[in-house]
């Protein structure tokens, strides 16, 4: 047998053979190299040395809890084996609750987590992630950070600040928000040099502005760009693809345009993330808009849909 495919030994009533054998043939199909009396006992064969074998090889014992196996004397001697080896962390024990309550386990296996087989298809594989040692739990995604030094052809300084200027804004659009070299140094742990190389790598591509004053300390702002580069990677939204959203609403609509704040209304999307959207269309002049005083925090107040909107979605 090959070291690493888990072999399980099970332990189950004669009253339930049936119920045992499917258990152990679903676990053979799983590549778990299971232990039933049935194959491995031969005539003539010395049935409490197979058993001990059998046991004694185990990587994991699995012993069928029932009504029935509760009563087994057999069932007892062979969990009691089990016990043993498992103290002496030679065998993982597996419990495996078929038609019975938590309730009625013995004492001595309620401090081990049982398998169910209620659901059987979710016991099963249970079952057979254990006899791995294969963890449930989903793989741990890539940060944040990460995946934008995937995505941005930038140095990894300047995808810091990027991310730094998308996090700290409160409306996703220009001029929101201004932080100062010192704020972006302190919290990012860099270097004034290493900041403000990075911020001119920053404003040569586009996404950020820059405020120079005299005797006092440089500013950096976002530009609309930087949003629509960095939302999908921070946020868990796509402005190109909250475009089209609201191209669709402006050409389908039974209006000549359509209010910004209203249209957030309806998708409930919240300045923050419509904002990009708008200003995606806008300043790709695919849609005229107007703005007017008291339209914060929304970019405008109204949007309009031209030949080129249309265009725009029959593209897609």
């Amino acid at each position: 047998m090959t070291a690493n495919i888990p072999k399980a030994f099970i332990s189950y009533s004669s009253a339930d053979k049936e119920t045992a054998e499917h258990l152990a043939k679903d676990l053979i199909s799983q590549g778990v190299d299971a232990w039933f009396d049935k194959w491995e006992i031969m005539p003539g064969n010395s049935l409490r040395r197979k058993i001990e074998q059998g046991i004694s090889e185990a990587s994991h014992f699995i012993v069928l809890l029932t009504e029935n196996s509760l009563k087994s004397e057999w069932v007892q001697t062979e969990l009691d084996a089990a016990m043993v080896r498992k103290i002496e962390n030679e065998c993982r024990l597996l419990p495996v609750l078929y038609g019975i309550p938590f309730e009625d386990v013995p004492l001595t296996l309620r401090g081990l987590l049982c398998v169910n087989l209620y659901d059987y298809r979710e016991g099963l594989d249970q079952l057979v992630d254990a006899c791995y040692g294969r963890s449930r739990k989903p793989p741990l995604g890539q940060s944040e950070q990460k995946i934008i030094m995937k995505t941005l052809p930038l140095s990894s300084n300047a995808q810091l600040i990027a991310r730094l200027l998308n996090s700290n804004s409160e409306v996703g659009m220009s001029y929101d928000p201004i932080l100062s070299l010192d704020e972006i140094t302190k919290a990012l742990s860099l270097t004034e040099d290493l900041a403000e190389e990075a911020i001119d790598e920053l404003k040569d591509e586009g996404f950020v502005g820059v405020i120079l004053t005299i005797n006092a300390p440089l500013r950096v702002f976002p530009h609309n760009r930087l949003f629509w580069e960095t939302d999908s990677v921070c946020k868990r939204w796509t402005p190109s693809d909250d475009a089209r959203i609201l191209s669709s609403i402006l050409v389908n609509g039974d209006q000549d345009g359509a209010n910004l704040s209203e249209m957030d209304k309806k998708l409930n999307w919240g300045p923050r993330r419509i904002n990009p959207a708008a200003t995606y269309l806008v300043e790709h002049d695919m849609v005229q808009a107007s703005k007017a005083i008291g339209t914060h925090p929304y970019a405008y107040a109204w949007l309009r849909a031209t030949s080129k909107t249309r265009r725009f979605l029959r593209n897609l």
